[in-house]
């Protein structure tokens, strides 16, 4: 079966597999049962248990197989690194009223 992964839950019948891919990055977590996961391009492959997880890079192929039981797994979006803080741009202007308040002090 192939999927579109993006934020659902599945079972995967023992054995069985499913395939897909998202078009964001994606957290695979399983909430029962034990699965095989590999990532298109990655060198290892995952075996994860319940309460395993494991993130998955957008636009790759993923393929999840069962062991030997049904397995349920949840995908949802993988949170994404914040971006560092816009810098302040008036903290140079701020600087400098202190650096000439201060010198007025000591003048």
């Amino acid at each position: 079966m192939t999927i579109n992964f993006t934020n659902l839950s599945f079972t995967v019948a023992a054995g069985s597999t499913v395939s897909g891919q998202s078009e964001q990055a994606q957290t695979f977590t399983v909430t029962s049962g034990r699965v095989w996961l590999t990532i298109a391009g990655e060198d290892e492959d995952f075996w994860l248990s319940a309460g395993e997880s494991v993130t998955v890079p957008a636009h790759r192929l993923v393929v999840i197989e069962a062991d030997q039981q049904n397995s349920s797994v949840a995908s949802v979006a993988a949170i994404q690194p914040q971006q560092a803080p816009a810098k302040n741009a008036s903290f140079p202007f701020q600087w400098q009223k202190l650096t000439q308040k201060i010198s007025h002090v000591f003048a």
